[in-house]
């Protein structure tokens, strides 16, 4: 049986039971913040990275996020937004690539 959202054949790749870690955690600050266009955003800063969440549907996800340190990639699918696997996974493997997050 697999958690709702997840399609019943995965791909290669991350799998929802991949633990991941953000190292920064205790350094993981969160923050909304109107931008030069007068759209709000959540910024997340982890160490010396930034990342600015535009949509307000992924603003729970940013949340949950910085109060995380290590979680299971699937967790994240109920962090009280209604993010898609596709998605998520998509999200998860752009902040491995930019080294805010690392497999556990």
């Amino acid at each position: 049986m697999h958690p709702p959202g997840l399609p019943e054949q995965m791909p290669a790749g991350l799998q929802p039971t991949d633990l991941l870690h953000l190292p920064l955690h205790q350094r993981t600050l969160t923050q909304f913040a109107v931008n030069e266009d007068g759209v709000r955003e959540l910024r997340l800063y982890c160490g010396d990275k930034e990342i600015c969440f535009d949509e307000p549907e992924l603003f729970a996800f940013g949340q949950a996020l910085g109060r995380q340190s290590r979680f299971a990639a699937g967790d994240a699918l109920h962090w009280g937004s209604t993010i898609a696997w596709p998605r998520l996974r998509d999200l998860l493997d752009e902040l491995i690539a930019q080294g805010v997050l690392q497999h556990a």
